[in-house]
């Protein structure tokens, strides 16, 4: 994987922007194939910090169906894609997990992810390494796991569906 140089992907190009820091690594972008005078904005990825970028692009990998694109170097940034969503698992040396619903440290980020079977997406993302929250809001709509490195993230029926 080694260097961020520019890479192909469906539909854009990853490249890696502005300095490395020693906390925060090399900042992940994908850029869309539209013309540079677009005005639409267009995400470029999602970075999530963690203790252990390799373990949570792997648990991500899994959960998701992507695959690993990029990598610096060092290790410290490990980006996983499906060739329209890219995900960046960027390295934090002092990295505290949430605690969410708790007060103190807040749930960060999380994602709300789609499913038809809430039954069938629990039991995969049980096999990949999540584990069940014990906060669970909503069960019938929303439930609510842990990723390996304590950040929320569920899966509901609610919303527009796969």
């Amino acid at each position: 994987m080694g260097d961020l140089g520019p890479r192909t992907l469906r539909p854009g190009r990853l490249r890696g922007v502005g300095a490395p820091s020693p906390r925060r690594g090399r900042v992940v972008v994908v850029t869309p194939t539209t013309p540079q005078d677009s005005p639409a904005l267009h995400i470029g990825s999602v970075s999530v910090d963690c203790p252990d970028p390799g373990q949570l692009a792997d648990f991500y990998a899994d959960l998701f169906g992507m695959t690993r694109v990029a990598e610096t170097p060092d290790g410290r940034v490990v980006a996983i894609s499906d060739g329209t969503h890219t995900l960046a698992m960027m390295k934090v040396d002092d990295y505290v997990p949430p605690t969410w619903p708790e007060p103190g440290q807040g749930q960060q980020m999380h994602f709300d992810v789609s499913v038809a079977d809430l039954d069938a997406a629990e039991a995969r993302a049980l096999a990949v390494g999540a584990r069940l929250a014990r906060h669970q809001p909503a069960p019938e709509l929303w439930r609510v796991f842990l990723d390996p490195a304590g950040h929320p993230f569920c899966l509901t029926t609610f919303g527009p569906q796969p």
